[in-house]
């Protein structure tokens, strides 16, 4: 039987086997889970979509934001449509910090899709981020964006340094670059791990060094904490990953603990954030490649699905910084993400039963890619298994048992195809770009117990 033929009556409710279950299960659907999730949400989360649309929500979803009362924004910011770029990422920060309203314009980066022609005539590097001030001058690096950020936009907070620190201040400056490349050389060569550590330690010392605990020059964030943030997070993510170094939470490195706990303050830092395993997949077609060593293998193991559970079971690798998302926020977030978007989600983890498309990309979590020849018989699957997941979510159980049914009741073959989609969406929740690490973690976790009923 070809996969178009799947079929397709075990989805309709005319099919006697599918109407004596829901005889007996409460048979849900999106307007009911919406109704649910709606009667479960707090004020703030209820609003959510209507302020995403105003520009005042804090989000990673924004296209647009909007600060202070502004009616419109400041600046366009180009930056990359997966929340993968460490450049990107620095602007972004600093944007947020500095509250200087702003609209965004994503652009895939070449590892994972083609740039738009418009994007292309006005950097014809491709090279993101990018950003347009509004009625001014347009700037086209990162480190060209952040100063023109701090001199047209002096009164909304400044993070240069007071004349006092300007000289510490580019020594940290050429600090954050000499770790940057001991990382990059020791990350993709599987040399230098000694002079990494080293430097790294040297980063230790001027945290541990300055006038108050915390950021890098005392008790403010500055442009030296903007331009580490990036990639101290993924240096802290890969190495865990690839080298089974842990950075975050050792006794070796309390000061940067503490400052990663300064960042997790700032409002701006929290909705940029990223988790390890978006970062140590995100990584590798981005730079070419990256050594594992054998004392990662266990971390990698748990980071890639070891550690995707629900309950109580143990984790091998715990991330810090998320004790701002609650349980029950985390379930609620899951739900919403799903429900305001499981049209295009569904066919998006339909190309996990596909055949791959043409051009390919270097990006593993892009594999099929969006070129994919999606079975349209594979779709209504998918958006079954979605609706289970905001059952379970919103802790309808009778509306989660009638959905596994309902799959059930379907041909081996079909119940396949949506296994193979619900994989493949599992692997591909990215952080922040869809949801919080709480949200994803419950994701993927339920993701995987679908999978052992199916």
């Amino acid at each position: 039987m070809s996969t178009l033929a799947i079929p397709l009556l075990c989805l309709l409710l005319s099919t006697p086997l599918v109407a004596s279950l829901s005889a007996s299960l409460s048979m849900p659907s999106w307007s009911s889970a919406a109704s649910l999730l709606s009667s479960q949400q707090t004020p703030a989360e209820a609003s959510f979509r209507a302020r995403l649309a105003a520009g005042t929500a804090a989000s990673p979803l924004a296209s647009l934001r909007l600060f202070d009362g502004d009616a419109a924004p400041k600046v366009t910011f180009y930056r990359d449509s997966a929340s993968w770029c460490p450049y990107s990422h620095g602007v972004w920060l600093q944007l947020e910090a500095k509250r200087i309203s702003y609209q965004v314009e994503k652009v895939n980066m070449r590892c994972y899709g083609q740039k738009p022609a418009s994007f292309q005539r006005l950097q014809p590097s491709g090279a993101i981020p990018v950003l347009e001030v509004i009625g001014g001058g347009t700037y086209k690096d990162s480190a060209d964006i952040m100063l023109a950020l701090e001199e047209q936009f002096p009164a909304s907070r400044p993070l240069g340094p007071a004349a006092a620190d300007a000289g510490r201040y580019r020594e940290l400056f050429r600090l954050e670059r000499e770790l940057f490349s001991a990382w990059m050389g020791y990350l993709t060569s599987g040399r230098g791990r000694a002079g990494f550590l080293a430097v790294l330690g040297k980063v230790e010392a001027a945290l541990a060094a300055a006038a108050a605990p915390g950021y890098f020059l005392g008790g403010r964030m500055t442009l030296v904490d903007v331009k580490f943030m990036p990639f101290l997070e993924r240096i802290d993510a890969s190495m865990c990953y690839f080298k089974g170094i842990r950075i975050r939470g050792s006794p070796d490195f309390p000061s940067i603990t503490r400052w990663f706990e300064a960042m997790e303050e700032e409002e701006g830092y929290r909705i940029t954030k990223s988790d390890i395993y978006t970062h140590c997949w995100d990584l590798p077609p981005q730079i070419g490649g990256c050594v594992q060593e054998e004392a990662g293998v266990p971390f990698k193991a748990a980071i890639d699905g070891g550690d995707w559970h629900l309950g109580e079971g143990t984790r091998v690798v715990e991330e810090g910084g998320w004790d701002w998302v609650g349980e029950e926020e985390a379930w609620r977030e899951v739900a919403e993400r799903f429900i305001a978007n499981h049209d295009a989600v569904a066919r998006f983890g339909a190309r996990g039963g596909s055949r791959p498309g043409f051009p390919s990309y270097s990006a593993p979590l892009v594999q099929g890619g969006p070129n994919s020849k999606v079975d349209e018989a594979v779709i209504p699957l998918v958006d079954d298994a979605l609706l289970w997941l905001v059952c379970k979510s919103l802790g309808d159980r009778a509306g989660a048992e009638a959905q596994v049914e309902k799959i059930k009741a379907c041909d081996p073959k079909a119940r396949r195809l949506a296994a193979a989609s619900v994989e493949y969406l599992r692997d591909r929740v990215g952080v922040p770009r869809d949801m919080t690490l709480p949200a994803a973690s419950r994701a993927r976790g339920a993701m995987n117990e679908l999978l052992t009923q199916i």
